[in-house]
């Protein structure tokens, strides 16, 4: 069976790329759908090999849609066997989106809410979905047509954020903004990625971010 989330109209939101359905072990596939849903935000909802489908979450099922809206990239299934996601509308702040995680029977925990800091300096939509590292944490990138918003993040399983590095920090944006794909870990640790405008030529980068060395200050470099 398979597990999905389907995302709103609500909310700037970058371009989708990254929609995918998760096969979880052994039979049962786990996704999201953008769109529709209870509450015409998007769900996330399960189906068998042969066709049966049951909706596990309807986005903004909370007051003011604080559990979130638009779930725009695929979910990733972490090493406890729950599901996480990102949502790229509402959240407790009202904007910005949600980091969430969902149990196979449809328990759903928002972790974060983007713009919690002043001035969106946590980032705001995480439209490229997570990815869990070998350190257990997962990892990801926020998307916001508002620049100083777009950044590199890890966040604990627990619910703990940290931004690790904030896009545009470059004279003349050369490191890059708009960073639109999901994150890749080499077997060294450190992570690459994509970046989908400025750098040195104004179309964008591939980057390389090392959280291995904080001595160097989680290190970023233009591949």
């Amino acid at each position: 069976m398979s597990i999905v989330a389907h995302p709103s109209r609500r909310a700037e939101r970058p371009p989708i790329r990254n929609r995918s359905i998760v096969r979880r072990a052994p039979k049962k596939n786990s996704s999201h759908k953008e769109n529709g849903g209870a509450n015409g935000t998007g769900t996330v909802f399960k189906i068998t090999p042969t066709g049966t489908l049951t909706t596990l979450y309807s986005f903004c099922s909370q007051t003011n849609c604080t559990d979130g809206a638009s779930p725009a990239a695929g979910l990733v299934q972490a090493t406890d066997g729950d599901f996480c996601g990102t949502t790229v509308g509402d959240g407790a702040n009202g904007a910005g989106g949600t980091i969430f995680k969902i149990t196979p029977s449809g328990t759903l925990t928002t972790l974060y809410s983007f713009c919690s800091q002043s001035g969106c300096t946590d980032g705001s939509i995480a439209g490229a979905g997570l990815v869990q590292a070998t350190d257990g944490d997962f990892y990801g990138t926020t998307f916001s047509l508002n620049l100083n918003y777009c950044t590199v993040f890890k966040i604990t399983p627990s619910g703990t954020l940290t931004t690790l590095y904030s896009f545009c920090s470059q004279p003349n944006c050369t490191d890059g903004a708009l960073p639109s794909g999901r994150l890749v870990q080499d077997t060294n640790g450190d992570f690459y990625g994509t970046a989908g405008g400025s750098g040195g030529y104004n179309y964008g980068n591939v980057f390389r971010l090392s959280t291995a060395r904080p001595q160097e200050s989680h290190v970023f470099a233009i591949v």
